[in-house]
Formats: structure tokens, C-alpha cells, sequence
């Protein structure tokens, strides 16, 4: 089992980056990924850099959750699998929480306990709202998108993705090398009052 409390350094940092190279900050100008227009696309629609992921944070969509532009963690010009695998340059680390049962306080305490602090953290689409499949509330949902420092390999960011979806115990579908993540979204079409926070 990985230890993620080993893994990050100082400002979210990749430790072995970090001892090697020296600290090297995360700018607007660093690759978040690559945006999809909307969750069937196969095909990158832009480079998101760490700028317009902030700026979309504090801007989110305001549309249906499933025509929403989308995030893949990688610098691939698709987001299958295969492709992914053949670029073999990873972007960024995530967190998708989805059980309902942590405070936006609660999960910036733990990131801060791994030494992250370069972060973006939201509310998703879902937090809050009734539940289709229960007709239940959910609990607050959160997105948590941490860059790196330098891209890194995809044996390398499994290592480091595997490590921190079990430190959260959050959902496993964010160690697939290929998953995307819906960006920030208020779903209007949804019932009930929208949850949006960051």
C-alpha cells in the first residue's frame, strides 16, 4: 500500500520531484488537462490550464449536468484508455467524494495533512440535491483537482492516485487512467436548491 502522507511535500509537490529538481511552483499557466465539451466526446475540445480551472471554480456552468463540459486528468487528445496509455503523461490528481459525510472543512484538514495546498475543491453537480435512485437528499459532494508540478508518467500517477483515493476512502473510479470528471456545473434543471460552494 502506498503511503500518500510520503508522497507530497511542500505546496503539493510530488516528493521525489521536489528532492530532485527543486521547488518548482504551480502557475496559471500549468496543464490541469484535457476539456471535453460534454461526457460522450471522445476528442479533446481544449487544453484546460490551471488559470481557467480557477476562473471555472469561481464561474461555474449553469446547465444540465449531462451536456456539461467534462476534465480528463492527461494531456492525451482522447480519452480512451489506449490513448491515454500510449501518451503516458498524466496531469493532475482528483478526489471525487461522494458519500455525503464530509465537510468542505473536513477535506481541506486532510489534504492539509498531506502537505497539499495547491487545490481547487467544489461542490459537484449531485451534492445536495434528491438522489434518483433512493429519492433520498445526497450529503454534500465534493471535486477535489490537485495539479503536478511536472507530468508524470501513468505508472507513476496510479502509484499516487491509488495511494490518495484510499487516504479519502473515496470513490475508486478516480485511479482509471481514462475517467473524466464533470467541471464545475450548477445543474438547473435538477429539483430542489441548488448546493454550490468552493
Amino acid at each position: 500500500m502506498v503511503d500518500v502522507t510520503h508522497i507530497f511535500g511542500p505546496r503539493g509537490f510530488l516528493v521525489a520531484d521536489y528532492e530532485k529538481a527543486g521547488p518548482e511552483p504551480v502557475t496559471d499557466e500549468h496543464v490541469v488537462g484535457g476539456m471535453f465539451a460534454k461526457h460522450t466526446e471522445t476528442d479533446v475540445f481544449s487544453t484546460l490550464l490551471w488559470r481557467d480551472l480557477v476562473d471555472m471554480v469561481r464561474n461555474p456552468f449553469r446547465q444540465a449536468k449531462n451536456e456539461a463540459p467534462c476534465l480528463a486528468f492527461h494531456t492525451a487528445d482522447k480519452k480512451t484508455r489506449d490513448a491515454v496509455l500510449a501518451a503516458d503523461a498524466m496531469s493532475s490528481l482528483w478526489i471525487d467524494l461522494d458519500d455525503g459525510k464530509r465537510t468542505m472543512s473536513q477535506v481541506k484538514t486532510r489534504l492539509l495533512s498531506l502537505g497539499v495546498t495547491v487545490y481547487v475543491i467544489y461542490a459537484t453537480a449531485s451534492s445536495m440535491r434528491v438522489n434518483p435512485k433512493t429519492g433520498e437528499i445526497n450529503g454534500p459532494r465534493w471535486r477535489v483537482v490537485i495539479p503536478l508540478t511536472r507530468i508524470t508518467t501513468v505508472n507513476r500517477w496510479s502509484e499516487l492516485q491509488n495511494g490518495l483515493t484510499r487516504f479519502f476512502e473515496s470513490d475508486t473510479s478516480a485511479a482509471r487512467v481514462q475517467q473524466i470528471a464533470y467541471l464545475p456545473t450548477i445543474d438547473e434543471s435538477q429539483p430542489g436548491e441548488a448546493h454550490y460552494e468552493y
